[in-house]
């Protein structure tokens, strides 16, 4: 199958997004989280980024092609940003996977990620699942 391609007016604009991995409870960060940024293009997703998190848990920022800011102001434009998806792992921990991320032009988005540690004796393969979605209706 083709490619999907990508939204219009995607290359001269761009959107930035940071990771932030912490205990589910919130009460610490993860330093050393892999974090891999995608974006579904056909039957294999693109890659953007390949980080790990720092002591705060955090990425440093990444820059992604989105779309003109000036669209979120357009009546009738369904998708004014452009989705990625984040994969975070870390030792001990499950891996969690957050879909449909919106990423803005001219703007700064921070995906918060609660890892669940894995308990003895159970699925360390079993990878949480979170499907995020702009507004809709704009």
């Amino acid at each position: 199958s083709q490619p999907t391609p990508p939204p219009p007016d995607t290359t001269d604009f761009v959107g930035y997004l940071r990771v932030f991995a912490f205990t589910g409870g919130g009460a610490e960060p993860i330093e050393g989280a892999r974090v891999i940024v995608t974006q579904p293009t056909g039957d294999t997703p693109t890659i953007f980024a390949n980080l790990t998190t720092d002591r705060d848990g955090f990425t440093p920022v990444i820059a992604l092609p989105s779309v003109d800011p000036a669209l979120t102001l357009r009546p009738g434009v369904a998708q004014p940003y452009v989705t990625y998806a984040v994969r975070v792992t870390a030792d001990g921990f499950q891996p969690v996977e957050h879909r449909n991320i919106p990423v803005y032009g001219d703007n700064y988005v921070t995906q918060p990620v609660a890892m669940t540690p894995i308990l003895p004796g159970k699925d360390a393969d079993n990878t949480q699942e979170f499907t995020s979605g702009g507004p809709t209706n704009l």
